[in-house]
């Protein structure tokens, strides 16, 4: 009896849904009506969201974009929708939406990784390590991470990554990089002086300043390496 109570539904539900197709605008606040009556019938209603890879992207805005609530029928659920609402937030570069059983929504997040913060016409960016700028910020968010700023910057920035982590292995703390003329860098330091860089081969004049590892760099100004075998070194008066 069961079965075959839940099979006459099943039916009735089609037909039900064939005339609102037909008569959309009369029947659309019975259907939405009947479709939960029917999902929490036989059990198919929302009954747990499950969220993961979220480090920066806020509970709230989530939320919100989602607009469900536990307790909706699982037919309302459209997951492609779901899926590209989740993506338009601003930390968030991809995600997975699947509906399992049980009633169980699984939201998995694929975040951007901040590279650095990007000055733009007055404007700062987030920006990652492939020159995607994913989220606007004031000036003084994110204080840890390096100012990018220069004409031509994100077409090179993949020039970036290597450059720094020489650098760090050098005890070196970047604060900022500028892109100069869109062809070289120059690179400044938390010590209080920057470097030049040439536009060749950036990343292996940083192997000259290893014989300089002991330097003193109170009062020092800038190093150039811009000619190559070369280093020159300008102290403050």
């Amino acid at each position: 009896m069961i079965k075959l109570g839940k099979r006459f539904s099943v039916l009735f539900l089609i037909l039900i849904l064939l005339i609102g197709y037909l008569k959309k605008d009369y029947f659309n606040n019975k259907l939405k009506y009947l479709l939960l009556s029917y999902s929490n019938y036989i059990g198919m209603v929302l009954n747990e969201v499950y969220l993961s890879g979220r480090k920066h992207e806020k509970k709230e805005n989530i939320i919100a974009m989602l607009n469900i609530n536990v307790g909706d029928s699982i037919f309302s659920l459209d997951i492609e929708m779901l899926r590209k609402r989740i993506n338009s937030l601003a930390w968030v570069k991809d995600s997975k939406v699947n509906l399992k059983p049980l009633g169980q929504l699984d939201i998995v997040l694929f975040e951007y990784i901040p590279f650095g913060v990007l000055k733009d016409k007055g404007d700062y960016y987030l920006i990652n390590n492939e020159g995607i700028k994913f989220k606007t910020i004031e000036h003084l968010e994110f204080p840890n991470l390096v100012r990018l700023y220069g004409e031509g910057l994100i077409i090179a920035i993949k020039e970036l990554p290597p450059i720094i982590k020489k650098l760090e292995q050098l005890n070196l703390q970047i604060t900022k990089i500028e892109r100069v003329h869109s062809r070289r860098w120059n690179v400044f330091t938390k010590q209080g002086f920057y470097i030049k860089l040439p536009n060749v081969s950036p990343e292996n004049s940083i192997d000259n300043l290893y014989p300089l590892n002991n330097i003193e760099y109170n009062n020092l100004y800038s190093i150039d390496l811009r000619i190559d075998n070369r280093i020159s070194l300008k102290y403050n008066k």
